[in-house]
């Protein structure tokens, strides 16, 4: 019975190695990268909400304020 296989030697299994070794730093390079533009994204969102309470606030106040004014100048 003849059995015709594959023969894999470790010559190429070693270079299947380094290529393997190879991808997988460049995917650790995209995970990295991906990370901190995401973090850049987190940092830019924060202060855009920090900006829209701030404007929000003074909002109230000035209509508060505009409000006992006219109440004052009414006399009500």
């Amino acid at each position: 019975m003849s059995s015709d296989g594959v023969t894999i030697t470790l010559d190429r299994i070693y270079e299947q190695v380094l290529a393997t070794k190879d991808i997988a730093a460049k995917l650790v390079e995209k995970v990295d990268a991906i990370e901190k533009r995401d973090s850049d994204h987190e940092t830019r969102i924060r202060a855009l909400e920090r900006k829209v309470w701030m404007a929000l606030g003074g909002g109230t106040a000035l209509g508060g304020a505009a409000g006992a004014l006219a109440t004052a100048i009414l006399g009500g």
